[in-house]
């Protein structure tokens, strides 16, 4: 999730820990171990290939050994820090719950976490948007109103504690969506010959969802809005392409890029780049208005005679300035 929504949540569950004992330091703190995991996006200043950052983003930093680590390091010095005022154990839970908590929150996005670290697997709900203002805001006027009442007030706990419950009940609300739509992919006869399928929301709601579906040679993607659909409308056609990887790419970089992407890459070459498309984060022609078609997220290989001489994410051409929120905004509603 984005990073006002993480600090948002290691306040409120800084809050719900410590609150009473130490007042809004709390939350401080709690929103600081909140957000410590996102550090890892240093590590491509001492990562060569862009690949390998983004394997090692939400890797280590978003698992639960991490966190522990994390808790029984900063401990002690918290101990020094507020003395007797607190105890040892909830000084602990405060540091322990504050950070895990990230990568579970991350876990229901589409890039997922790793966070059963070293197990190579990540967890990826595809349940809400990196940003989600429904998530967000209702949770962030809530925090914020119960730290500025007094640290023994009940109406402070309350407010913070509902924030808590109704952030959650929306997580919740999400999956039982996600889990909805894809059985009704899954189940419809038309569908019986893909590979696999994926359901996901758009971006900025939980009101408007995509799903794509994998055959043998591409991938068809789809549109629901919940309010005004009663089903999919598969609107585009991405091919493949995967045998151009096998013509410049090595099988370590293939293998890569198929477990980033959880198999849903494609592939297109112009002039001297090799261009790999990460279709997990979908394209762009919704939030564009159909103006831009290209996938939103993946990979540029500039091609030598010899093989790739230098490698670039497609993040860095794509700009925003394609987007058209006014018209995005029809789609949702």
């Amino acid at each position: 999730m984005d990073s006002l929504s993480q600090i948002v949540l290691g306040a409120a569950v800084g809050e719900a820990v410590a609150g009473k004992q130490i007042g809004r330091k709390a939350p401080l703190i709690g929103a600081i171990f909140g957000t410590i995991p996102d550090l890892d996006v240093f590590l491509k200043y001492v990562i060569d290939g862009v690949i390998d950052q983004d394997l090692a983003h939400r890797g280590f930093s978003h698992s639960i050994v991490f966190a522990l680590l994390l808790a029984l390091i900063s401990t002690p010095l918290l101990l020094k820090i507020f003395n007797r005022k607190i105890t040892k154990v909830r000084l602990f839970s405060l540091a322990f719950l504050s950070t895990v908590t990230h990568p579970m929150l991350d876990a229901f996005t589409t890039w997922g976490t790793q966070f059963f670290w070293p197990l190579q697997d990540r967890i990826a709900f595809n349940s809400i948007f990196v940003i989600d203002p429904i998530y967000t805001l209702p949770f962030l006027i809530l925090c914020l109103w119960a730290i500025c009442l007094p640290k023994t007030s009940k109406k402070r706990r309350r407010l913070n504690y509902l924030g808590l419950v109704l952030s959650c009940t929306y997580l919740i609300i999400t999956l039982g969506i996600k889990e909805s739509l894809y059985r009704d992919v899954a189940n419809n006869p038309v569908h019986e010959n893909f590979i696999q399928h994926e359901v996901k929301p758009m971006p900025l709601t939980s009101l408007y969802w995509t799903a794509m579906l994998e055959g043998e040679k591409g991938f068809d993607i789809g549109y629901r809005n919940l309010i005004k659909d009663s089903s999919f409308v598969w609107e585009e056609y991405i091919p493949k392409n995967h045998h151009l990887l096998d013509r410049y790419l090595s099988p370590k970089q293939i293998e890569k890029i198929a477990f980033l992407t959880k198999g849903y890459y494609a592939a297109e070459k112009k002039h001297d780049t090799l261009f790999v498309y990460d279709l997990k984060f979908g394209t762009l022609s919704k939030l564009s208005a159909g103006k831009n078609l290209s996938p939103l997220m993946g990979y540029g290989f500039v091609l030598q005679q010899e093989g790739v001489s230098s490698m670039f994410k497609l993040t860095d051409i794509h700009k925003i300035g394609d987007a058209n929120f006014k018209a995005y905004k029809n789609y949702i509603f």
